[in-house]
């Protein structure tokens, strides 16, 4: 799980996803079935202009785990990136 600032970005996201699939390894080790990544954030959406869900769908970011979600805390919501 990593924590995300909340100023939130495509590479960003990227860059987090990239160094957490490094360990991707040494889960697969443990013989799961899926396996998922949780990032975790706090306030995301700031100005009523930023909608995260639109734009996680714009992005279209890949992935070598599973799934993929973005926690925010403050407003307890969950989104699927993949």
């Amino acid at each position: 799980m990593a924590i995300l600032k909340p100023h939130l970005s495509k590479e960003y996201l990227i860059e987090k996803i990239k160094s957490k699939e490094e360990k991707i390894p040494l889960y697969q080790k443990k013989k799961l079935n899926e396996l998922w990544l949780i990032l975790v954030a706090d306030a995301l959406e700031k100005s009523t202009s930023f909608n995260i869900n639109n734009q996680i769908e714009a992005w279209n970011i890949e992935s070598r785990f599973d799934k993929v979600f973005l926690f925010e805390v403050i407003k307890n919501k969950v989104y699927e990136m993949q």
